[in-house]
């Protein structure tokens, strides 16, 4: 799995986390600003996924996973493929 590839780096700076603040964040906004942290020197870069497919915090699991969206995949292949589906 693609997503697997950012996992080590994700779970390490949420073990950080969690021993600094007692837990883990609790909103996907909040995972993003502090775990991944886009524009910051600590970010994490994490790999490109397909297009049907987004990142997402799971406060249940208390992990990233990765979010497929059906539609978008059958929407892109209907545009690619046309009305005749070849």
């Amino acid at each position: 799995c693609v997503a697997a590839i950012g996992a080590p780096a994700v779970q390490q700076k949420l073990n950080l986390y969690r021993s600094d603040h007692g837990d883990v964040p609790a909103t996907h906004r909040e995972f993003t600003a502090k775990i991944i942290a886009p524009g910051t020197a600590d970010a994490v870069s994490l790999p490109m996924l397909p297009y049907y497919q987004e990142y997402a915090f799971d406060p249940e699991s208390k992990k990233l996973v990765v979010v497929e969206f059906p539609a978008k995949k059958e929407q892109r292949r209907r545009e690619t493929t046309g009305a005749t589906g070849l």
